[in-house]
């Protein structure tokens, strides 16, 4: 029984993780949510880096 309570504690702790990752993320772009679809393409091809790895195409189009 407490191995399956341990388990639960670590998949809980796991989750809250990433919620605060993704939480922190929301906020350094600092971008309302209603306008995220859009402003969040522009960002995010925006953030790639100059330099792109070598098999790293543009998706344009596809």
């Amino acid at each position: 029984m407490s191995t399956h309570q341990s388990r639960e504690q670590q998949e809980l702790a796991v989750l809250k993780e990433s919620l605060r990752t993704a939480h922190a993320a929301k906020r350094r772009r600092q971008q309302p949510s209603r306008t995220r679809t859009a402003k969040q393409s522009s960002d995010e091809s925006r953030e790639t880096p100059l330099e792109a790895p070598e098999n790293w195409e543009p998706r344009i189009g596809s």
